[in-house]
């Protein structure tokens, strides 16, 4: 009977625990930029075990949104609504579910939210990202954070004594410790998967100044997200991790960029205009997903393979549902990191 009781109490096995995702998004930051204004995040980065795709390229579409389009909505980067033409190919032409509509349909928590004033997006961006609603009609959580930083028309990057980026984090933070909690009452059923992004506009002025306020953040951010132990001002807004050894174990993270610097002097450099078709990609898959599909993303990384927007979208819906990513059949045109291509 005893060897019976302890096998009912047994947890079940890790790989049937669906991964949580966290997508950080850095506005206008392309890989040359972040070597100068990241260098410790890029540290932490490689210390972690992220693997960096340094072939990672953006798309030229009607609008410097068209890539964000791309990765949040799972439609083309050329501006279109068809697939994204990744290295899977041109798409198949059919508009695609939204990366966060795919994910609260198979169940997850969501949180989507940028450190920037709402009325300061870009109207393109506004009215197909931030307008955009669920079939049920709820539009997208996150739009009262971006209210919040609309103190006045000429507003500094802070919001008392800490900065947007730092009330981003610590509002992202929040979210996961929050969504990571047991149903009060149900305390030995586990809380469903969550997913969240958390998009930094520092990066999108065309002195690299600003995004430079962004490296010991994010880094201090990323070590809480692991639990380790955190040095420097401004440690105090981030929340508790609330158990030990963070959530590095369960859950999916990807960093990444839209392009570089759009606008601008720099833009009209040579180097400039080769720098806006490079953005950043990093990405490390949890314990809890198959040894296969985290040896295909490294090999694939190490390949030094091309890779898109589209490709970011179709990694996150296969590892958070098990499922291409395109809506109503066909793919966005991207290809899963976590399929090792010869």
């Amino acid at each position: 009977a005893a060897p019976l009781a302890a096998a009912e109490q047994r947890p079940p096995p890790q790989q049937q625990r669906r991964p949580n995702v966290l997508l950080i998004v850095l506005r206008s930051m392309s890989r040359g930029h972040s070597l100068i204004t990241l260098p410790r995040t890029r540290a932490v980065l490689s210390f972690l075990g992220f693997s960096e795709f340094d072939r990672h390229v953006a798309l030229e579409g009607d609008a410097p949104e068209s890539n964000l389009e791309a990765l949040l909505l799972g439609e083309s980067g050329d501006g279109g609504e068809g697939g994204g033409g990744g290295r899977g190919g041109e798409g198949d032409g059919k508009k695609k579910r939204g990366l966060l509509d795919r994910l609260r349909l198979a169940g997850y928590r969501t949180l989507d939210t940028e450190d920037t004033c709402v009325s300061s997006t870009p109207g393109a961006e506004r009215s197909r990202l931030l307008e955009r609603t669920d079939p049920d009609g709820a539009a997208y959580v996150g739009e009262a954070f971006r209210r919040m930083l609309c103190v006045h028309f000429d507003a500094p990057n802070c919001v008392g004594r800490y900065s947007k980026a730092q009330h981003l984090t610590a509002y992202g933070g929040k979210f996961i410790v929050s969504a990571s909690a047991k149903e009060e009452g149900v305390a030995t059923a586990p809380p469903p998967p969550w997913a969240a992004v958390l998009r930094f506009a520092e990066g999108d002025e065309d002195t690299m100044a600003l995004s430079g306020t962004l490296d010991p953040l994010l880094s201090r951010f990323l070590r809480w997200l692991d639990g380790m132990p955190m040095t420097g001002n401004g440690t105090d807004i981030m929340p508790a991790s609330g158990r030990r050894g963070g959530y590095q174990n369960d859950t999916a993270v990807f960093v990444t960029s839209d392009h570089g610097i759009h606008y601008g002097p720099y833009l009209q450099s040579p180097a400039g205009r080769r720098e806006y078709y490079e953005p950043l990609l990093f990405a490390r898959l949890p314990p809890v997903m198959s040894g296969k599909d985290r040896g295909a993303l490294k090999a694939n990384a190490a390949g030094g393979m091309w890779t898109t927007h589209s490709d970011v979208y179709e990694t996150i819906v296969r590892v958070a549902t098990g499922q291409e990513g395109g809506g109503g059949g066909g793919t966005s045109g991207g290809v899963p990191l976590t399929e090792e291509l010869p």
